[in-house]
């Protein structure tokens, strides 16, 4: 997990999980000191799948709730910072949608599958910051994507090809990630986290 300092672009690296964490089921509280995520670990039976609770850049759980699948789990933070478990419901929604409505995303196209795991029509959400309208389109779901998932994003009309995120930061800026890389403005390297690797740590 790497926090980052959006006032001066420090980035600050924190700890590694051996896992997968569902970035659609994660939430990060207004003030910045809380992050609940849902994440699964094949390798430890005992702790198969749990939400977590903790403070970036660090996974270590403040407090945490197992599962034994990966239905449901996750959670948001409402507008005054209380945590919100996501119970049994779904898979990344209903947490998703809540996410993107209290972070300013409105919802402007629903996607309905209709061939395999492909929307159509696509699902279609956009924020607006200082004139500028930031566009993700959804087309569907396939294994063959790191994240599960085909998303395009546009700011303003112009394509940000290959990204993997965006959105708008603290100071207005729209910010996307690619390739390993964080970008802003017209493909303004911010940070390069390719070279990053894993610190082996004994066995607690």
């Amino acid at each position: 997990m790497i926090l980052w300092h959006t006032k001066c672009d420090r980035f600050e690296p924190g700890q590694w999980l051996r896992g997968r964490v569902y970035e659609r089921r994660g939430d990060i509280s207004p003030d910045g000191h809380q992050f609940v995520y849902f994440a699964h670990q094949m390798h430890r039976p005992d702790r198969y799948a749990m939400t977590v609770l903790s403070s970036p850049p660090n996974f270590t759980a403040l407090k945490f709730w197992p599962k034994d699948n990966t239905w449901g789990g996750g959670g948001v933070f409402d507008s005054e910072g209380e945590l919100q478990v996501n119970d049994d419901r779904g898979e990344d929604e209903p947490v998703q949608s809540r996410r993107l409505e209290l972070h300013g995303w409105v919802g402007v196209q629903r996607g309905n599958f209709r061939a395999g795991f492909l929307f159509d029509p696509p699902e279609i959400w956009e924020r607006r910051v200082e004139g500028h309208v930031l566009r993700r389109t959804v087309l569907g779901w396939d294994a063959k994507v790191s994240s599960g998932w085909i998303e395009l994003f546009d700011i303003d009309g112009r394509d940000l090809p290959r990204t993997t995120w965006a959105d708008f930061d603290q100071r207005g800026r729209v910010v996307y990630a690619r390739d390993g890389k964080l970008f802003t403005g017209h493909d303004r390297e911010l940070a390069d986290f390719n070279a990053m690797t894993p610190e082996p740590v004994p066995p607690s």
